[in-house]
């Protein structure tokens, strides 16, 4: 039996039910029967949504009697809102504020604390449909971010780090006032911080740090912010970021993603003539220069190629272009873009 036919419904509107009727020991078990179903696939979940599991989670979240299922029901949210219509039933029964509000508790448990973040992080995927009209979400951006920031600065544990920065870079892409909030919780330098000569940093959490960075350096302002903050040698340890022959296709799609955002971000700084000089004199150039010519270090990506060009054309003209001329870099800043890029694509075709 599976759940795509009737009687299948019908077994998980029972086990819905139980959430909102049964004893404690009942409610426990059909959350994580509804995490375990979750994981089977996005047509489970939009079920599981349809008949009201969103909701029932919701309630056990508030229920000061279950408060021990809490991060149970928060885990099992984020699994059911991997899809649009977890999410749009999150925020008709006003998910969102509830997320947000046991995030911002300081009184809660940091392990609830980071299972909202976990949330918070599924329904601003930027792999997920429509996550920008979260209203909601944008009415508590401020103290989101700034609950995220002081998660991220005061855990010990990678996951969780991981997890609150995923949060904080996806909010990155949905609304202005991100850049604002991040400022004033001074997010930038805590990300800057852990990522500060930390060699067991994991490659999913550089990518997040990343993000963050590149999207913070958009803004005239918290670029100012990022560099001061020693940001340009941290984008600088990330672009040295490479796949390991032991990295799993997952591991190696996101150490291309670090090399581009960390490109991206530098090329943004460098609009300043003196964060250009800082980052050829730090060996940052060299660095891009090798990413445009040599395939094997960029894995064969041309988004890195394309962001390693545009990295180097920006720091020409902010300084002028001598100073990468010694690199051998004179086809890679003075022709037109597209002509350098098909110099050095991955992707050449011959027409022959």
């Amino acid at each position: 039996m599976t759940f795509d036919d009737p009687c299948g419904g019908v077994l998980l509107q029972v086990v819905v039910r139980v959430l909102e009727e049964s004893k404690e020991e009942e409610v426990s078990a059909a959350v994580s029967h509804l995490t375990a179903l979750g994981v089977d696939g996005g047509h489970i979940c939009r079920l599981i949504a349809r008949l009201g599991g969103v909701r029932g989670l919701l309630g056990v979240c508030l229920e000061p009697r279950l408060s021990h299922v809490r991060v149970a029901a928060l885990r099992a949210l984020a699994t059911v809102c991997c899809v649009v219509d977890g999410i749009v039933e999150l925020e008709k029964a006003g998910g969102v504020e509830v997320v947000a509000e046991v995030l911002c508790d300081e009184d809660c448990l940091e392990e609830e604390r980071s299972e909202a973040a976990g949330v918070l992080a599924q329904i601003t995927s930027p792999w997920v449909e429509n996550t920008h009209r979260l209203a909601a979400l944008h009415a508590h951006m401020r103290p989101i971010v700034a609950a995220l920031t002081d998660l991220a600065k005061e855990t010990r544990s990678a996951e969780i780090f991981l997890l609150a920065s995923a949060a904080l870079a996806n909010l990155t892409f949905l609304d202005g006032g991100c850049v604002g909030a991040m400022r004033a919780a001074d997010t930038a330098r805590v990300l800057l911080k852990a990522a500060h000569n930390n060699p067991n940093i994991s490659i999913f959490t550089k990518d997040q740090i990343a993000t963050v960075l590149a999207n913070l350096a958009g803004s005239q302002e918290a670029a100012e912010e990022v560099v001061a903050g020693g940001g340009v040698g941290v984008l600088l340890a990330l672009l040295n970021t490479r796949p390991a022959p032991t990295h799993r296709l997952p591991e190696v799609a996101t150490a291309e993603r670090v090399q581009q955002k960390s490109a991206i971000a530098i090329s943004r700084l460098c609009r300043e003539s003196s964060v250009a000089r800082q980052v050829v004199e730090l060996g940052g150039a060299e660095r891009l220069v090798r990413l445009c010519k040599d395939e094997q270090e960029r894995n064969h990506s041309d988004a890195v190629l394309v962001a390693c060009l545009a990295a180097l054309r920006k720091m020409a003209s902010s300084m002028g272009s001598e100073e990468l001329r010694g690199m051998d870099a004179a086809e890679l800043v003075e022709p037109r873009l597209l002509d350098s890029f098909l110099i050095y694509s991955s992707r050449q075709e011959s027409y022959v």
